[in-house]
């Protein structure tokens, strides 16, 4: 509480005789536990004010814990919580941390942040975490969880704090006693209360002390993180090359990755546009990626027999936890050297497109290239030469 009024503009400085009861800091005193304490205040003299000291003495007393308004609002109501140690608390005494989160989703569309995702069914939870308490960690300091936003519904909503614990390191060791607030996440493609929050307000013995809260926000724009049949498309991978495609026609070849990650610059036109892919004997998969959104996927494809290495690519996906795929002839787009073009649409502005090659076989080899958008078509095709690998 703030304790002083003057009409003098002279320095103002307090002492309180016992800290443990009063703290004094600036011109402001706070109220720390049972007993008496005299305060001292000294004002500085001025041009047109004398110097002047005078103190006054406080004691604090336990309060009747039916009364006590613990909040300072100068009203007893739901707000407040009962006191039934020897100290007076206040929220400023509680410390909570509710950034423990967790999201699972049960599509793979996302780019996994809980705070900032593409709208698609969920679980998730967010952990209502003690951080330090006057009474330290108490089964009687619990928890709610409340959101606003239509998409997001509780299927836990109430619980006891976890006990948030420091090791010597300095290092978080969450305790088990605690209880998740556990929330389900509808798909919201089209709503238009994409942002808002979840606040979890915590109480000691059923009367409130304190609300936190966190963001959470659905992306209108779909980011891929995983193809149709599972296999992972990692936006935020580092790319293993950065080539520009306009100027001069960029070309890549690469032996066995899942996948090899290539960042292609393409400029910013749009219209028609290639993508060469060269698997030769050996399958492999080309994606291209390109405004968020998958422009062209050749699926397993090789210039041999399917049937020659079916089985072998079945197993290496199985043991990446896949689904079989079926392996193809690349030349099914076309007739000789033209099968292993693809033809794609440019209709993004974006300057970035993202090729991925998954080779799920050891001693494979491929080539490939990206053309830009109304440029360049056949320059590809001047780029041709063998490759080394199968």
């Amino acid at each position: 509480m703030s304790i002083i009024t003057s009409n003098s503009p002279g320095t103002i400085t307090l002492t309180s005789s016992n800290d443990n009861v009063v703290d004094i800091t600036g011109t402001t005193a706070d109220v720390q536990g049972l007993g008496t304490s005299t305060i001292t205040i000294n004002q500085a003299a001025t041009a047109n004010f004398n110097a002047a000291t005078t103190t006054f003495s406080i004691t604090v007393a336990k309060p009747d814990p039916n009364i006590i308004d613990t909040d300072g609002d100068g009203v007893v109501d739901a707000n407040d919580f009962v006191i039934d140690d020897n100290r007076i608390w206040s929220s400023s005494q509680f410390r909570f941390d509710t950034d423990s989160w967790g999201l699972t989703f049960n599509k793979n569309k996302s780019n996994g942040q809980i705070d900032e995702f593409y709208g698609n069914p969920a679980t998730g939870y967010v952990t209502p975490e003690l951080d330090s308490s006057p009474i330290g960690w108490s089964q009687d300091i619990t928890w709610k969880a409340r959101t606003d936003l239509s998409w997001v519904s509780f299927t836990k909503t109430n619980g006891v704090v976890v006990e948030l614990e420091r090791g010597s390191n300095g290092v978080k060791n969450i305790n088990t006693r605690g209880d998740k607030a556990t929330f389900n996440v509808a798909e919201n493609n089209t709503g238009s209360n994409r942002d808002g929050y979840v606040y979890i307000d915590y109480y000691y013995k059923n009367k409130f002390i304190i609300s936190m809260r966190d963001r959470i926000k659905q992306l209108t724009e779909k980011i891929i993180v995983a193809l149709s049949d599972g296999t992972s498309v990692p936006n935020n991978a580092a790319p293993d090359q950065t080539l520009g495609a306009c100027a001069s026609i960029a070309y890549f070849s690469g032996g066995q990755t899942f996948p090899q990650k290539i960042e292609i610059e393409i400029g910013p036109a749009t219209g028609a546009a290639e993508l060469y892919a060269n698997a030769y004997n050996k399958p492999d998969r080309f994606v291209l990626v390109h405004g968020n959104e998958v422009k062209i996927d050749t699926g397993y494809v090789t210039a041999g027999s399917p049937s020659t290495y079916q089985t072998q690519v079945n197993n290496a996906l199985a043991a990446r936890g896949l689904p079989n795929s079926t392996v193809v002839n690349d030349q099914i787009y076309g007739t000789g050297n033209e099968g292993l073009f693809h033809q794609w649409t440019k209709t993004s502005t974006d300057t970035k497109a993202y090729l991925y090659i998954y080779a799920p076989l050891g001693g494979t080899g491929w080539e490939s290239s990206v053309s830009c958008a109304n440029s360049n078509l056949n320059n590809i095709r001047n780029l041709l030469k063998p490759g080394s690998g199968d």
